[in-house]
């Protein structure tokens, strides 16, 4: 579930960071971990955006295309 497509930004954050603590599939520990670097570098929150794309790079090289291309756009509106 997307809790960002319901302008409910200020509690998407806690969201996803409850969300990632709890047992998730590799699926929906991606999806939480890329929900909370998109929600963050919209929140203005650089350094937690930049941690979750850090992992996010670490630990998917299958997705590492996707995640790589938002990270360049993160860099740039940085």
């Amino acid at each position: 579930m997307s809790y960002d497509n319901r302008a409910s930004e200020e509690s998407v954050l806690k969201y996803y960071q409850l969300a990632l603590n709890e047992p998730l599939s590799d699926d929906d520990y991606f999806e939480a971990t890329f929900g909370l670097a998109c929600t963050s570098r919209g929140h203005g929150k650089f350094n937690d955006a930049e941690r979750a794309f850090e992992t996010l790079v670490g630990d998917f090289s299958r997705e590492t295309e996707a995640v790589l291309f938002f990270y360049s756009l993160f860099n740039v509106i940085r």
